[in-house]
């Protein structure tokens, strides 16, 4: 795993010509070739919204709206459409055998790409429907006893939380909490904040990798290694790392990670991932009862009856554009948007930054506050007078929006977002 340091000098040495490259190349993914984009450095490049646009281009976006919110579900490109389309039209020829038989058999082929790519085991990784459905399977199906004490963040997914809680009134398990603000400046407090809490009764840390409230993320290499030398399980919720936070699994040595293929990695909806590892699969119970749910087998966490597969074996063609695009590359364009985007919103007053100023501990996220204002009425006045999507956070001590472009996103939108902004402001 290299560093974030690392990663950033070695896009300045040309990763994203090497990209173009690729894309041109493909069978699949065409961008015509009327500027000449090889012959500009890293730096240019990634600034050159000629290149990005065609890029938008393998997208079918709707022009009624500016979406700033893709960190909650991102647009599929034309190829993945197609794919799915495919799929569905394929298992359609005859469901009982074409879905569960000839579907099946490809299921074990994406298995497999995916498991490489992760780094684990195929039989270490089960398909869900998002991320919070793999955690679900976590919180209910792992044995804890009353008085096993799990340690949160008032900072994870809230239905998460509420699954914890959940789980705590029927089983009386203590739910431990830590305590921080946003952003934090300080890696060695966090990691300190969840150090304080373990305890002999300790059964597991939840752990958000990417805070969903202002992109933040959380060193949680150095929290696993705490907690695995104090005999406490990790569970990682990575909903906001997949396709732009490196990352190997193999290497944080986490017990248990879930994460989507709808967000950053542009996959079809509603197609997530349940890493186990293969250690623990036996001791988990499914969410819905399987042939034997307590078997060392990972595809019981996929029992939930009858279920299309065509989305699923789209995810070949995200994968596609992923690695054609490269993850360094569309880390480095959103780092130059949210840096665009921070660098001119501190220059309206009345609004409070929420995510951090370096911004190498932001994936793809900018938050923000208004003097005297509610987040749910920023929101609604951005989509109402000037058409753009966002997303309120109302949380802790928290209350704005956040904004989160994507690749597609070109500069002269995040300058309208800028400009209804201030209109709003003087308001």
């Amino acid at each position: 795993m290299i560093s974030r340091k690392n990663f950033l000098v070695k896009s300045s040495l040309g990763i994203l010509g090497t990209a173009f490259l690729s894309f041109r190349n493909s069978d699949t993914v065409q961008i015509p070739k009327f500027y000449n984009y090889e012959n500009l450095n890293a730096a240019q490049l990634v600034e050159n919204e000629d290149f990005w646009l065609e890029v938008r281009n393998q997208f079918s976006i709707s022009n009624e709206l500016i979406l700033l919110n893709n960190g909650s579900v991102s647009p599929q490109p034309k190829t993945v459409i197609e794919a799915f389309e495919k799929e569905l039209n394929f298992a359609n020829l005859g469901p009982s055998y074409f879905l569960r038989v000839e579907q099946e058999q490809k299921r074990e082929t994406l298995r497999t790409r995916i498991a490489n790519w992760l780094h684990v085991e195929a039989q270490e990784i089960a398909f869900t429907r998002n991320t919070t459905e793999s955690l679900n399977t976590i919180i209910f199906g792992i044995p804890l006893n009353k008085g096993d004490e799990v340690i949160l963040s008032p900072y994870d997914y809230p239905f998460v939380i509420n699954a914890w809680k959940q789980r705590s009134n029927r089983d009386g398990i203590v739910l431990k909490w830590t305590t921080f603000e946003l952003p934090f400046q300080d890696e060695k407090s966090i990691v300190e904040s969840y150090r304080n809490l373990l305890s002999k009764k300790t059964k597991l840390i939840h752990l958000t990798h990417v805070l969903n409230w202002n992109g933040q993320i959380l060193p949680i290499k150095k929290i696993i290694d705490i907690a695995h030398s104090n005999a406490c399980e990790v569970l990682v919720d990575a909903a906001h790392s997949l396709g732009i936070v490196e990352f190997d699994i193999s290497e944080l040595k986490c017990d248990y990670l879930a994460t989507s293929f709808h967000k950053w990695m542009n996959g079809p909806i509603g197609t997530g991932l349940l890493y186990v590892s293969k250690k623990h699969i036996s001791k988990i119970w499914p969410l819905h009862a399987s042939y034997d749910s307590l078997s060392g087998d990972i595809k019981k966490f996929e029992t939930i009856g009858v279920n299309s597969f065509a989305n699923y074996l789209a995810l070949h063609q995200a994968l596609d554009f992923h690695e054609k695009l490269t993850l360094q590359n569309k880390r480095l364009r959103l780092i130059n948007l949210t840096n665009f985007l921070v660098s001119e919103l501190k220059k309206i007053p009345k609004v409070k930054l929420i995510s951090p100023s370096d911004l190498e501990q932001i994936n793809g996220m900018v938050s923000l506050e208004i003097e005297g204002m509610q987040g749910s009425f920023i929101c609604k006045k951005l989509l109402a007078d000037f058409k753009i999507h966002t997303t309120e956070i109302q949380i802790e001590n928290l209350n704005g929006i956040r904004i989160s472009p994507a690749i597609f996103n070109s500069k002269s939108e995040l300058l309208s977002l800028i400009d209804g902004i201030k209109k709003i402001v003087m308001n």
